[in-house]
């Protein structure tokens, strides 16, 4: 199969070619031109040649089909073409037409940009001189004018795609291409797959010692990976509802990095078929729910101030210019659960869930969401060394996440956890309020227990 991509430049037609290469496969067919390359372009980009180069591959039959445009050769090779290999590349939106009569059987997906100021935006990353931006940008404007107007132009083309630069786009595409191959779209991990093969494509310059499976709950499947370089964790979706969450997850993980006083893990968003998973390298250190029991006051009042702080930290962090690129998952906590809760759980279960209606309006900061003493690792001295998994994370309110790590360790740290949140806050905690929050998360708790049960992962 044959596919090119066309467009107007800084579209995201190098980058869709790309994540078919990795992630469905495809050969990359390099275009060959003698332009001079971008700043950001290689020669794994685009064959860059002289004019006596081409020459000399023209009068040898090599090329397949070559153009003029503006004012420089480009070519493609008989060799990229002619072969039984699916096959992936771009083409300008002025010979597409050439292109259709040379090979009836290519599939063209033309991208247009959603908004000219995202494409604007995606120039000046590239040039620095406004003069060159400026007719760019008009050129731009040209070309999604003539396609627009163009009903003829249009009918060459077997998809048209307004790209965002998300990863919603790159599934759009991803979607459409397997359909063409008959292929049957999977969008997370069972136990059966081969994750040997997986992990060592994901750590190519690494020396693996190695991979052990960890016994977890019902989101991910996940593996803690020993190299010569330390150790990582990997984390592969379960399930659909989980393929979202984990790339909300690294999003979320990756804009609140370095805003607080507390190390919370880089996440890298990795694919597989275009199924997403996360790998993170570990961090030294105990989880809080394997020391909490025998923790001593003076290091109990400790750690609660630490969780304290880093909670109230991550309150007061500024979302104005947005957390998230994703769009199918509710980033809101409440709104979030709700689906959980609507996929995974019971009718039974279910009842416990009855969240207040001022508690589903309030989403007025950044939460964890899922603060458990699991997910709060201390270090050899116990004290706070980073807090991990934000699969949950969103917004919401304070209560959600103060009530969370209360719920989840011994009753000796409310009191402390209470009163230094307190002292970070100009606002004080309403204790009536908490206790809901607390008396929530229980009944949550108790149908996630269920739901494990009855797939298998607890007894």
């Amino acid at each position: 199969m044959l596919i090119a991509f066309s467009g107007p430049s800084g579209v995201g037609k190098s980058f869709l070619t790309n994540t078919l290469a990795k992630e469905l496969g495809f050969h990359r067919v390099r275009i060959l031109t003698t332009r001079k390359p971008r700043k950001s372009e290689t020669s794994a980009d685009k064959e860059f040649v002289s004019i006596k180069d081409v020459e000399k591959l023209r009068k040898g039959g090599e090329f397949f089909y070559d153009f003029e445009f503006l004012g420089n050769t480009y070519a493609y090779r008989n060799s990229d073409i002619l072969d039984d290999r699916n096959s992936v590349f771009e083409v300008p939106q002025e010979v597409v037409s050439d292109w259709k009569k040379l090979y009836p059987e290519i599939k063209l997906i033309y991208l247009m940009p959603k908004k000219i100021s995202d494409i604007e935006k995606k120039i000046r990353e590239r040039e620095s001189d406004p003069e060159v931006v400026k007719k760019r940008v008009g050129q731009i404007k040209k070309s999604v004018q003539e396609f627009k107007s163009d009903k003829q132009l249009q009918d060459m083309f077997d998809f048209a795609i307004k790209t965002d630069y998300t990863r919603e786009t790159t599934d759009i595409v991803l979607r459409i291409v397997r359909k063409l191959l008959g292929q049957e779209e999977k969008t997370f991990f069972g136990l059966d797959e081969n994750f040997d093969e997986i992990i060592a494509g994901a750590l190519p310059d690494k020396k693996i010692v190695n991979i052990n499976q960890i016994s977890t709950g019902w989101t991910n499947i996940v593996f803690e990976v020993e190299t010569s370089a330390g150790n990582y964790f990997f984390r592969f979706p379960r399930d659909d509802f989980w393929t979202r969450t984990i790339v909300k997850d690294v999003e979320f993980a990756n804009f609140i990095h370095g805003k607080t006083s507390f190390d919370t893990v880089k996440l890298e968003l990795h694919f597989d078929n275009s199924r997403p998973y996360s790998i993170h390298k570990k961090i030294p250190g105990e989880t809080l729910a394997s020391k909490m029991e025998n923790l001593p006051t003076e290091k109990i009042d400790n750690v609660s101030r630490q969780i304290a702080q880093f909670m109230y930290e991550l309150h007061q962090i500024d979302f104005d210019s947005g957390v998230f690129s994703t769009k199918n998952i509710d980033f809101r906590l409440t709104g979030f659960l709700d689906e959980l809760i609507e996929l995974h759980l019971s009718d039974t279960d279910k009842e416990f869930w009855n969240l207040r209606e001022n508690s589903k309006k309030d989403h007025s900061c950044l939460v964890h969401g899922d603060l458990n003493s699991s997910n709060i690792i201390l270090d050899e001295n116990d004290d706070l060394a980073a807090v991990i998994d934000f699969g949950f994370g969103g917004f919401g309110n304070k209560y959600f996440d103060i009530a969370r790590i209360i719920g989840r360790c011994p009753e000796n740290f409310r009191d402390s956890i209470v009163r230094h949140y307190n002292n970070f806050s100009d606002k004080q905690i309403d204790e009536e309020n908490l206790d809901e929050e607390i008396s929530i998360w229980t009944d949550i708790d108790a149908g996630y227990i269920n739901y494990m049960r009855r797939i298998g992962i607890y007894e």
